[in-house]
């Protein structure tokens, strides 16, 4: 774990930044919405309002179930933190790393009793996760170490083509990988437009921090053009990679 992410969904942001700076902490210039100490690289912290792919109205649900830490601060629940690290890796960032199979591994210390196969299976469907679940599962050492169990009762809920058809996009990373990928993966066409509004128009405390040194009403006007432009530059990307290399349309069955 090289930072800690910070859900606030309750408190506004600007609350938050501002108890963060009466503890020392400076904002990141080359990250927006991640602060530190100065000069110490392993307190660094990654601010978020939402969590993408948490519907608004199992939030309180996530909090109640939450490890009590503090009167204000808590710990997700060990199969949340599962899925949560899952998303953040394999979907948010459209790739995978060393750090997040040890954060997984790291969360057995969280579920004493073991992992829940059926409660794990049930969040991951709700939550549109199923995929990148059954990837983590596959992919992974700590897939490998789950109960025999565990891992058919994910593999029986995946559908083997959409499952192929993640993994095709995941292992080709381009620039709009994880836009797509959390577009695609939210269960419901409501969710999903609403979540591509957000990502074209979020709120204007994100604008800030983006795009700190252009005029509000610039950065609106901004925002959806460079993604359109991002887009563009990572479909160039995916249609490059497959044209060069030619890999097989479909990787092997899990």
């Amino acid at each position: 774990m090289t930072d800690v992410d910070l859900w606030v969904p309750f408190d506004p942001l600007p609350q938050v930044e501002k108890t963060l700076f009466g503890l020392g902490f400076h904002p990141r210039p080359d990250e927006p919405g991640e602060y530190e100490l100065p000069g110490d690289r392993f307190s660094r912290i990654d601010i978020s309002e939402t969590v993408w792919f948490l519907p608004t109205e199992e939030i309180a649900a996530v909090w109640e179930r939450a490890t009590v830490l503090s009167a204000h601060l808590r710990r997700l629940d060990g199969h949340d933190f599962i899925l949560h690290t899952i998303a953040h890796g394999a979907v948010h960032h459209g790739r995978w790393d060393d750090r997040w199979t040890q954060d997984l591994l790291d969360c057995r210390k969280l579920l004493p009793q073991g992992i829940d196969g059926e409660i794990l299976i049930e969040r991951a469907r709700r939550w549109g996760l199923i995929l990148p679940l059954a990837w983590a599962v596959t992919r992974t050492p700590w897939g490998r170490a789950l109960p025999p169990g565990t891992v058919e009762g994910i593999k029986t809920e995946t559908p083997p083509i959409r499952f192929r058809l993640y993994v095709f996009l995941r292992e080709r990373p381009t620039l709009m990988t994880g836009h797509l990928l959390r577009f695609l993966l939210l269960p419901g066409w409501t969710r999903r437009f609403r979540h591509l509004r957000t990502s074209l128009l979020p709120k204007t405390h994100f604008q800030r921090r983006r795009y700190g040194k252009l005029p509000l009403p610039v950065a609106y006007v901004l925002r959806p053009i460079l993604l359109c432009l991002r887009l563009f530059r990572g479909t160039f990307q995916l249609v490059r990679g497959l044209v060069g290399s030619r890999p097989p349309l479909f990787p092997p069955s899990y």
